[in-house]
């Protein structure tokens, strides 16, 4: 007979085998399904954090079973506490359910979010119980299952709750009815893993080592295999009846992309600055955004003017505002002459929710992946820190396809595209998040945990919400502050990094399709980043240059001629629905644009930029600030109006002396501080005062809002 500390030790070794083994066997189904291959930093912290957390779940297990042996002797057995533990696991994997019922049911309450959770895990508790109830009744009438089949349950067991989370986190959003069809077969599936290990492996010992074993092995060889699959020969090639007198347009946003980030690292790049078989037109543009964040920047871009004249920045809360159906936007003018137009975004204002998608006939909203890891018992039933999402990113638990989708998927989906009319003229939209906060586009490397950003991280936690990230810059001056701001840049510059990659990856397709000699591919971004240039992190806070400048890179084939004029004025985004239809050779004009054509000589007469902005989103007024700018020429002139204090700041600088805006000649140029004034009051007088807004997002994806700094 064992004695107490004997069964204690068991125990203890029988979590720490189940810890390691979940490990495993999920590396192997994240390789069968592509989401990542086998990597030393995750799996090592791997090991480490399933330890902790079986170790504690085996704790809880143990508790459970001494309190219902004292409680209920008559409905216990032997080995209950495996149950306990089990649906343990259950509670943790499955506990999203909770949320996403919540948000189905449309209750936003934290009362009722609270409640429901308690619920949740007592009645799986509940139905534990009533399970070691039945197994009691069993051992006590001598009708027990032998040990070798209770362990093809268990094991059966805890791979379908491993098999189930994960395909329902992964492809639940894009194809729902095949995970409902494939739950029950996942079943069979496990059963069938679990039976095969116990039918093969007949001795105690010999299931233990193959349970390690054949997922470690297996999952070696999947990244192998791939490692040799990618250095191999070119796949398939493909090719295109399409003749030369239609020219296609493919534009790429990447999200978040300053003027300078982004030609520092272009200067350095090998294949992307040197790319064969195209001319690399506009290097040397100076282009601006209309506004320093997504949707009004985006709305513009697509309509060809300014935000305010389309219904946004017009003085009021627009986070869930959305273009009205009256104005046109260039991809309904392109599909009206006979283009198939496309749009693929993993950029959640770039959506139909918000009319963007007029025009497209395809288009594809690809959302967060999720966890690249199961076990994160904080992100089960309620939304993370930023303290645990950066401790779970350090550790290789979550990457950027946490909080949207990648450029490998949002590439994908635009070959399909590509693949559907490659033998017709198209347009193609595609829109990147992997260069926007919080930069995890690449995985974390060089030390074993960055402390000081995890201090940061929960210098954002403790704040209050409305207060997430100006906690960490109200001294910028400091030493502490100065390395956070570089660890963000580096971390930035990972997601510059992808621009490349996907951008070459498109292209090899192009070429694979024959689609490379009449193909136009755009390059640019919806607007800039700030890094504490004035005292401000991230975007949508301001109009200075780092949230608005932004790059213009236009790859012509070399089939195609370059009509392209020298400019040596700034351009706009707004002007390139007009290029686009230029290229295109589409007649047709956008409708009281204010953009022109990149195609055309330039002008004797500069044409002012106007950008806006209406900061402090989610309604909270007291934050809300109207910026307004106009640019002409060398001097830029910004005004800046509290609405709550009925207060205002005007700016004037002289940017091609002082690009960096630190001189404010306001009171030294006031004649052309009242010029550019007196511009900018015209073109806000032609507010559009629409009061169109679209659904309010549920829940989970005002969480994910909120994580990406846009709602507080």
């Amino acid at each position: 007979m064992p004695t107490t500390g004997t069964k204690y030790r068991l125990s203890i070794s029988i979590c720490i085998f189940i810890s390691i083994a979940f490990l495993l066997w999920e590396n192997l189904c994240n390789s069968l399904l592509g989401i990542y291959d086998l990597e030393l930093r995750r799996t090592v912290w791997g090991f480490i954090y399933y330890i902790i957390v079986f170790l504690l779940l085996g704790g809880v297990a143990k508790l459970l079973d001494f309190l219902f042996r004292f409680v209920t002797p008559r409905h216990s057995w032997q080995k209950q506490s495996y149950v306990y533990l089990l649906f343990l696991i259950l509670v943790i994997l499955w506990g999203f359910i909770v949320p996403r019922f919540l948000n189905l049911a449309s209750i936003s309450s934290s009362e009722a979010h609270y409640a429901l959770t308690i619920l949740w895990i007592f009645g799986w508790i509940f139905f534990a119980w009533l399970i070691n109830s039945y197994f009691s009744r069993k051992e006590r009438n001598h009708k027990l299952p032998d040990s070798r089949k209770l362990l093809k349950y268990f094991m059966a067991a805890v791979l379908y709750l491993m098999l189930s989370t994960k395909c329902i986190s992964q492809f639940i959003t894009e194809v729902p009815l095949i995970v409902l069809i494939a739950l029950p077969l996942l079943a069979i599936v496990s059963y069938a893993i679990s039976a095969f290990l116990i039918l093969f492996f007949p001795s105690k010992k010999n299931i233990t080592i193959s349970i390690l074993l054949i997922p470690l092995c297996i999952t070696v060889l999947i990244t192998s295999f791939r490692m040799v699959s990618l250095s191999g020969n070119a796949p398939e090639q493909y090719s295109s009846s399409l003749t030369a007198e239609h020219t296609n347009v493919i534009l790429l946003i990447f999200d978040a992309v300053r003027y300078d980030s982004f030609y520092d690292f272009y200067n350095q790049t090998k294949e992307l600055s040197s790319l064969q078989g195209y001319k690399k037109v506009s290097e040397d543009y100076s282009c601006y955004a209309t506004s320093s964040w997504t949707l009004p920047s985006v709305a513009a871009l697509l309509t060809s003017r300014f935000p305010n004249e389309i219904g946004f920045c017009v003085g009021r809360d627009e986070t869930y505002s959305k273009l009205a159906n009256e104005f046109v936007t260039v991809a309904e003018i392109i599909q009206k002459n006979s283009y198939h137009t496309g749009m693929v975004s993993t950029n959640f204002y770039v959506s139909k929710n918000r009319n963007l998608t007029q025009g497209f006939e395809d288009h594809i909203e690809l959302g967060p992946r999720g966890r690249t890891q199961l076990f994160l018992p904080f992100q089960s039933f309620f939304g993370n820190t930023d303290f645990e999402n950066e401790l779970a990113f350090q550790l290789g638990f979550i990457n950027s396809s946490f909080m949207v989708g990648n450029w490998q998927s949002a590439n994908k989906a635009g070959k399909r595209f590509l693949k559907s009319y490659q033998d017709e003229p198209f347009f193609l939209y595609i829109h990147y998040m992997d260069t926007h906060e919080p930069y995890w586009a690449k995985p974390f490397s060089g030390k074993i945990l960055d402390y000081e950003r995890l201090r940061m991280g929960y210098l954002q936690t403790t704040a209050p919400r409305k207060y997430r990230r100006a906690a960490i810059q109200k001294d910028t001056k400091t030493r502490e502050m100065d390395k956070f701001i570089i660890s963000e840049r580096e971390r930035y510059h990972g997601g510059i990094e992808t621009i490349e990659l996907a951008i070459l990856d498109l292209v090899k397709s192009l070429k694979k399709m024959g689609l490379d000699k009449n193909t136009v591919i755009i390059v640019t971004s919806d607007h800039g980043e700030g890094f504490c240039e004035h005292n401000r992190l991230g975007h949508r806070k301001s109009l200075f240059q780092e949230s608005l400048r932004v790059p213009l890179l236009i790859l012509l084939p070399e089939s195609l001629s370059d009509n392209f004029p020298e400019r040596t004025y700034s351009v706009s985004l707004l002007d390139l629905p007009p290029t686009i239809l230029d290229i295109m050779g589409i007649e047709e004009e956008m409708p009281e644009a204010d953009g022109r054509s990149l195609l055309e000589q330039p002008k004797d007469s500069l044409s002012p930029l106007y950008s806006m902005l209406d900061a402090g989103a989610g309604g909270v007024k007291q934050w809300v600030k109207q910026w307004r700018s106009i640019q002409f020429g060398s001097y830029k002139y910004i005004q800046v109006t509290n609405i709550n204090e009925g207060t205002s700041n005007k700016y004037l600088f002289n940017i091609s002396e002082d690009s960096l805006e630190t001189i404010n000649l306001l009171k030294i140029e006031t004649h052309i501080a009242d010029s550019l004034a007196t511009y900018l009051q015209i073109q806000l007088a032609k507010n559009y005062y629409a009061t169109t807004r679209s659904k309010e997002p549920s829940k989970n994806s005002k969480e994910r809002l909120r994580a990406l700094g846009y709602i507080n």
